[in-house]
């Protein structure tokens, strides 16, 4: 019976070691999350840098495509580059998702027509 203990806590041990060094090794890939993302993107946003926060926004995306406030701000980002299609496609899609988040912005350019 003790042989049988010490072999199930040697077991435990080098699977809790395994688990500790596959988390360290995956903080360390440079991974980033889907709010580090949505924050990176918010920077370059409030920079002025409206490309390369589309650029971030969009990775953001990817990772988590049912967030409301990140197809919102891509809306944005879009508008303020010029790309008014894809804006207006992001603005009605983060309503789509979340009809309460917040309405369409009034913006002539990206605001959708009645009907479609």
């Amino acid at each position: 019976m003790n042989k049988r203990m010490t072999i199930i806590k040697v077991v435990l041990s080098l699977c809790g070691l395994v688990f500790l060094l596959q988390a360290s090794a995956w903080g360390q890939t440079g991974q980033k999350s889907p709010d580090e993302f949505f924050r990176e993107g918010m920077a370059n946003y409030n920079k002025g840098d409206y490309e390369q926060a589309i650029q971030v926004l969009e990775e953001a995306l990817k990772e988590n495509p049912e967030e409301a406030r990140i197809l919102f701000y891509l809306g944005y980002a879009y508008y303020k580059h010029g790309d008014f299609e894809d804006a207006r496609a992001a603005f009605e899609e983060a309503y789509r998702l979340r009809p309460d988040y917040t309405p369409i912005p009034k913006i002539p350019e990206v605001t959708p027509q009645a009907g479609g």
